[in-house]
């Protein structure tokens, strides 16, 4: 998975051709998707609205969190060995079974070992499918309705997914840094699911943003795969395919250069500000600092909320700092500690 695991020196020229044949027709996609919901229903298949959205920014912690959940057992998500069939995973199964391959870093270059068992935000494949990428303009990604038929698909599409898993009991779980785009329709739709919305420090976030955004311009100015691989799965936080979020309540996009501090800021400020003014039904605020400092107890909270009755393994704290260089102005830097403040509390109600 390139851009965000394993790298495009891991894709061979025909395995880029088949990623490029099934991501770049979704019409093709679907029609597999579909055949398979069909076969799972027809077969007792049920869906289930009872699932767990893990959301925030890029760079708070989001996959961490995503890969102790799963590694419970308990929890279930895509993950890279479901690429590039990733809307029909049942009849991917039956041809490709790669087992969990060699751990390596990703290519974020942040300490994170990912195999081809591990799991990844895969499932805006599916969002982009089906709703022909209209939320993915030329200069944004914009807040979009779901309709009772695509929230009633996603269903069915969660449910192919844990039955083509070795754990077809577990809670549907997805890391989706694009959730809060549709939060508020989903929500209107569904009562039931939980969602997590991670934060961090803003100044150090933005700092990380920045790093990550100069590493992956780089990195795709010399592998153009890799941007063509983060088009697919809508990861455009970063990298020459940067585009901020636009919500209904927010239609000023973040300006100024990409290489400033005050950029990703405003991006941060307008991320979070929508965050908290979510319809707070199982909505659930967990502050990066406090999962680094107590890992076994932030993730024990988390599926406790869920209403998943498990124990949480115990995980080191892990200390590790960003060093922040450069200005910042003092008017956004006040304003982001603001919302960071009220989201702490949030999160400790």
């Amino acid at each position: 998975a390139a851009a965000s695991g394993l790298g495009a020196s891991n894709h061979s020229a025909l395995d880029q051709l088949l990623h490029r044949m099934l991501l770049n027709h979704p019409h093709v996609h679907l029609r597999l998707m579909r055949r398979e919901i069909q076969g799972w229903r027809k077969g007792g298949g049920t869906p289930r609205p009872a699932f767990l959205w893990v959301t925030g920014l890029a760079r708070a912690g989001t996959t961490s969190v995503l890969e102790r959940l799963v590694a419970t057992g308990a929890f279930h998500s895509l993950n890279y060995a479901n690429m590039p069939l990733v809307l029909a995973p049942g009849l991917w199964n039956r041809f490709h079974n790669p087992g969990t391959g060699e751990l390596q870093e990703r290519s974020h270059g942040d300490g994170i070992l990912v195999g081809l068992d591990s799991a990844e935000a895969l499932e805006e494949v599916f969002f982009q499918a089906m709703t022909g990428r209209s939320y993915v303009t030329d200069t944004a990604l914009e807040a979009h309705d779901v309709s009772p038929d695509l929230h009633s698909t996603y269903l069915d599409y969660q449910g192919i997914a844990l039955a083509s898993s070795a754990r077809p009991d577990a809670m549907y779980v997805a890391k989706n840094n694009n959730a809060l785009l549709r939060y508020p329709a989903m929500r209107r739709l569904n009562r039931d699911f939980h969602a997590v919305v991670l934060f961090r420090d803003p100044l150090t976030h933005a700092e990380s943003l920045r790093a990550m955004h100069r590493k992956y311009v780089a990195m795709q100015a010399d592998d153009p795969f890799v941007k063509e691989y983060m088009d697919w799965l809508a990861h455009h936080e970063f990298g020459l395919g940067h585009k901020p979020f636009r919500f209904d309540s927010n239609q000023d996009l973040p300006s100024g250069d990409l290489n400033s501090l005050d950029h990703w800021l405003e991006l941060w400020i307008n991320h979070y500000r929508e965050a908290l003014a979510l319809d707070p039904h199982h909505l659930h605020f967990v502050a990066y600092e406090a999962y680094c400092a107590a890992p076994q107890g932030v993730l024990q909270r988390i599926v406790h909320a869920a209403g998943v009755e498990m124990t949480v393994p115990a995980y080191e704290a892990y200390s590790k700092v960003r060093d922040v260089e450069g200005e910042v102005s003092p008017v956004l830097l006040a304003r982001a500690k603001g919302f960071y403040a009220e989201m702490v509390a949030r999160g400790q109600s």
